[in-house]
């Protein structure tokens, strides 16, 4: 089994219902591995940080509340499927430099992956028919 570590942000309790029963349609498979989130931070960018300078870095930041707002879904890549953000990208990039610890850190779009091109395609509904 392979194991992928990464930091998320994970879709608050109070919206998850509804993107999780999109995202079991969707892609089951994915659905079933990791609830819904933003990747704050890939798993290349985390080797050089150990697990005792992260959890600092992740103690010591002036947490405060971080509001993504997402758009329409976008198809991506044949059948993968997200929701791009369209509000709060640039608070989402400025923690991201913060827990890297690098102002040159490479910028990531923020989005909520609801089917993953690698998966089976899940149900979807074309032109009407399912």
């Amino acid at each position: 089994m392979n194991i992928r570590i990464q930091l998320s942000l994970f879709v608050p309790a109070h919206q998850r219902d509804l993107v999780e029963s999109v995202r079991r349609l969707l892609d089951p498979v994915q659905a079933s591995l990791i609830p819904a989130h933003v990747t704050l931070c890939r798993e290349d960018e985390l080797v050089n940080l150990t697990s005792i300078e992260l959890a600092a870095r992740l103690g010591a930041t002036e947490a405060t509340p971080l509001k993504l707002v997402f758009g329409a879904p976008e198809v991506f890549q044949g059948h993968g499927v997200l929701l791009p953000c369209v509000g709060g990208a640039a608070e989402f990039q400025r923690l991201r430099r913060w827990v890297l610890g690098n102002i040159s850190a490479r910028s990531h779009p923020p989005h909520i992956t609801l089917a993953n091109p690698r998966n089976p395609e899940g149900r979807r509904q074309h032109s009407g028919q399912s």
